[in-house]
């Protein structure tokens, strides 16, 4: 037996028990440190289509879970990698998966090809990215054309014939055209758990010794270390072998470093799941990635927030020990910040207009406990919403079919008085409701004192649904962050800016954008840019961390801009962002609605019923631009919509007062009314 790396004989046999409490008898090679799998035992996953059912867990496609995690995980590649990748135009993935990576080189404007031997997945990526990839395995590929960018990540380590798969990827690439490979690494091996690394599919388990080794066969390397838990090459085309011995024993010393200090760090988790973060990665991590500096700000600003945090709900909770009425919503600083600022502002209009100041606050995703349901009927009453509550895949659940995934049962069990307040039919376009979703919706109508919804739009869409005979309990209730100012009387008067902020919701974003996405983030950077031409300043506002990666469509147009990140933001600092700005564009309902409450001038993008809804009930429409009516002209629509509020300025400011007033007096009535039923 030789080692598939350097072909030396140097070898050191031991057997390791793997993720599946496997024996596994693996090799290391003394010359260049590689570590492989005994070729006899390695069983071939991906030739057989196993991958996906044995690798990745799953049947056939991945589950929102699964969607969401591998989302991330390429939005933190495309970030650390892009320096790398940034001029290549043309750009190939082996090994693929959904497309989640391509997709983001997609937004950037690179011309992309994707290879994914399961077809399922390939089948998938056409739904969820609107992408084309070939159900194949890299040794079967052919392309009439070269790439100058070719990136595959967690595939070498499956690949039996190594110098086959890089002379196959040395022929498809362009001279001066750039590889990127992301593998596990056998010296961090998880940071210090060797169990989850050594797994019967992988035959290769990687050093930065072994893997230079292989590619300065034919590559020039140009970067080379660790990523999170992997490590990384990034190499250029060469015509001709660039080993040296001098920085191979460099590298080979390093790598023996890190193995060493990964070893001798004590590993204690520091949290749960099947990779926890431990110790050794919080020690390491910043160290190997050059990121001391930054992960030192990165905890400091965590721990003052968490701080903060802490004491705004236990300010909203009030310091009364007497009764406290009970209030489901998503409360917490750390979630979308529109939902933060939502439950904040339902509470402030029953402090303001009902005299309520004390709350016992629970996430509106809590299991219904025994426990809850007697927390429930030790207060006055149950206060539920705000939020676009009725939704089937924020919360998936088979218990209700909407957020709250409370039963008819349990619904039953409660003895207080149900108050559902202003929350919204947020059903996106090509949903339909379920039976489940029907009868739970019909129960709780029925169970509830005062039941309101947040547009008529949500309400004539309920209606739908239900007996016609529950239709004259369905309130209208605006949502509480419209008004805003009601609330924060010492929030300082709105000052003339030439500040334009932009919110592009990217949670859902196959279902908000449908297959013209690309054109339609390119057409919102566009109008941006054509914006901060006139001599306006452009903020990139992110309710959630998700929504930063428009960021992508702004640079690829090289548009002015600033971030700001709000998913950690308290409130009062929301309103006082939004203060600041003269006008905003948003997808996300909060987007309009929360600038609308402090007297910003807005711009709807409609890729949502719900955006429309509200322009609706103030009589607005003039305000919306509906992403999903002729994509490609939807620059233009935006500037002609742009330019009209500022030539009418004056006049909309009106506008928008005098509605604001409306929602009060709705608003006002609503709590003269529900203070009655609930005392």
């Amino acid at each position: 037996m030789e080692c598939p790396v350097c072909l030396g004989k140097n070898l050191k046999q031991r057997v390791l028990l793997s993720r599946e409490d496997r024996h596994i008898t693996i090799f290391h090679c003394g010359s260049c440190t590689h570590t492989f799998q005994d070729p006899d035992s390695y069983r071939d996953i991906y030739s057989s289509g196993e991958f996906t059912r044995v690798a990745r867990g799953i049947s056939e496609i991945p589950d929102p879970a699964k969607i969401k995690a591998l989302d991330k995980k390429a939005w933190a590649r495309f970030n650390f990698y892009y320096r790398h990748l940034k001029n290549c135009h043309h750009v190939l993935e082996a090994g693929s998966s959904i497309g989640s990576f391509l997709h983001l080189l997609k937004l950037d404007g690179k011309s992309i090809t994707g290879i994914e031997p399961d077809p399922n997945y390939c089948e998938f990526s056409k739904d969820q990215y609107f992408l084309e990839q070939e159900p194949v395995l890299l040794d079967d590929f052919q392309s009439a054309e070269k790439f100058n960018g070719i990136c595959s990540f967690h595939v070498i380590e499956h690949v039996r014939d190594l110098h086959g798969f890089m002379n196959k990827i040395y022929t498809l690439l362009q001279e001066n055209g750039k590889l990127l490979i992301e593998c596990p690494s056998w010296e961090i091996h998880s940071f210090g758990s060797k169990k989850h690394t050594v797994w019967q599919p992988h035959l290769h388990y990687f050093t930065l010794a072994s893997m230079y080794r292989l590619l300065s066969k034919k590559f020039k390397i140009t970067d080379l270390g660790f990523f999170g838990i992997a490590l990384y090459v990034c190499a250029e085309y060469s015509g001709e072998s660039t080993y040296d011995r001098k920085t191979f024993s460099r590298i080979k010393r390093r790598s023996a470093q890190v193995h060493f200090w990964n070893e001798w760090i004590p590993r204690i988790k520091l949290g749960k799941g099947l990779l926890p973060l431990t110790t050794t990665q919080l020690i390491l991590q910043p160290i190997l990635q050059e990121t001391v500096s930054e992960s030192i700000t990165k905890l400091k600003d965590f721990g003052i927030f968490a701080l903060k945090e802490r004491l705004y709900r236990a300010k909203e909770s009030g310091w009364s020990i007497g009764n406290k009425a009970l209030h489901l919503s998503y409360f917490s600083g750390f979630e979308n910040a529109g939902d933060t600022v939502l439950s904040k502002c339902v509470r402030d209009s029953f402090r303001t207009l009902i005299n309520i100041e004390s709350w016992k606050l629970r996430p509106v995703t809590a299991p219904v406990t025994s426990r809850l349901i007697r927390e429930i009927n030790s207060s006055p009453f149950l206060l539920v919403g705000g939020g676009g509550l009725l939704l089937p895949d924020s919360n998936p659940n088979s218990k209700s079919g909407w957020q709250w995934a409370v039963s008819r049962q349990e619904l039953d069990a409660i003895e207080v008085p149900i108050v559902v307040y202003g929350i919204g039919y947020n059903y996106f376009l090509g949903q339909e409701p379920q039976e489940l979703f029907v009868k739970s919706l019909i129960h709780i109508i029925k169970k509830s004192k005062f039941f309101s919804l947040r547009n008529h739009g949500s309400i004539n869409a309920v209606k739908k649904l239900i007996p016609s005979g529950l239709h004259p309990k369905l309130r209208w209730q605006p949502c509480p962050t419209t008004l805003i100012r009601h609330w924060e009387p010492g929030l300082p008067n709105k000052p003339k800016t030439k500040n334009i902020a932009i919110n592009v919701a990217y949670d859902r974003y196959w279902r908000r954008f449908g297959k013209d996405m690309y054109t339609i983030l390119d057409q919102l950077a566009l109008a941006l840019k054509a914006i901060a031409a006139k001599g306006y300043n452009i903020y990139n506002v992110c309710h959630l961390k998700d929504d930063a990666k428009f960021e992508i469509s702004l640079n690829k147009h090289k548009v002015p801009y600033q971030t700001v990140q709000l998913q950690f933001a308290l409130p009062r600092k929301v309103y006082e962002i939004y203060n600041q700005m003269d006008l905003v564009m948003g997808l996300r309902g909060h987007a309009q609605m929360i600038p609308f409450g402090v007297n910003c001038k807005i711009i709807s993008l409609g890729s949502h019923h719900k955006v429309r809804y509200f322009l609706e009930d103030i009589q607005a429409l003039d305000w919306f631009v509906d992403l999903r009516e002729e994509p490609t002209n939807i620059k233009y629509r935006i500037l002609d919509t742009f330019e009209k509020i500022y030539q009418e300025e004056r006049s909309v400011n009106e506008r928008l007062l005098a509605q604001q007033q409306k929602l009060m007096d709705i608003t006002a009535q609503n709590a003269a009314e529900i203070t009655d039923l609930i005392r």
